[in-house]
């Protein structure tokens, strides 16, 4: 299908109401089934993530999508981009997780949180790890233009954690049930966006060494038309000194 704004547009709201939507669905089921207290757990945890999160992924975000939106004449301008941040984004990620792994280790989490906790940001650990590589394969398609495979692929993920946390929660694993549901269900996407990334990147960028000169260049706004789509791009000269 040939992408235009509308397309685009229509992709990304659609995703987001059908999130709202598994959202409104899920919350209730799993505080059924967690009880208040364990959801309230589940949440405390949760919303640490969220708070790291922030800091794991800065700069991250909008540098891979500005860049690989970019058209320049370097032929592996893409493949270079997509290869130093994910670089960024896999060092941020082990960042935070070994900040986690340490917290749990010594006592910090015992301490302010309970000895309950401990376990579940062992767990986060490896959450976070999981949920920066998902997240950087959606960036990286988005960046690409690709929002009929980010978009669904974002409802995916929602799927799978719902399918998988839902079950191991009702099995009986409580909060560690549901916090593998987000390690298998992050997992199973980011699996799928590289498998698609791969298409139009070559992923062997993230064990090649950046140029030195990069990012570099200059950019310019130009309209192009192609058989495919008619669109205005910006268009960037790599500058050699």
């Amino acid at each position: 299908m040939r992408r235009t704004l509308v397309t685009a547009f229509i992709s990304i709201a659609g995703s987001n109401v059908a999130v709202a939507m598994l959202g409104a669905v899920m919350t209730p089921i799993l505080v059924r089934i967690l009880g208040p207290e364990g959801y309230g757990t589940y949440a405390t945890v949760m919303s640490v993530f969220a708070l790291l999160m922030i800091v794991v992924s800065s700069g991250v975000d909008s540098g891979t999508r500005k860049y690989l939106a970019e058209n320049r004449d370097d032929p592996d301008w893409h493949d270079n981009v997509f290869g130093y941040y994910f670089r960024i984004a896999t060092v941020l990620a082990l960042a935070a997780s070994a900040l986690l792994l340490v917290a749990a280790q010594v006592g910090i989490i015992d301490a302010t949180l309970g000895e309950e906790y401990a376990v579940f940001f062992f767990l986060l650990s490896i959450v976070t790890i999981m949920a920066q590589f998902r997240a950087y394969t959606h960036r990286s398609l988005l960046g690409l233009k690709l929002e009929p495979i980010s978009e669904p692929l974002f409802v995916a993920q929602k799927v799978f954690f719902f399918i998988f946390a839902i079950s191991l929660a009702y099995l009986g694993y409580g909060v560690t049930g549901v916090l593998l549901g987000h390690i298998i269900a992050d997992a199973l996407t980011a699996s799928i966006g590289f498998a698609f990334l791969s298409r139009h990147i070559s992923l062997s960028a993230v064990l090649e060494r950046t140029p030195e000169e990069f990012p570099g260049g200059s950019c310019s706004t130009s309209t192009t038309s192609r058989s495919s789509t008619s669109s205005s791009s910006r268009r960037c000269t790599t500058s050699t000194s």
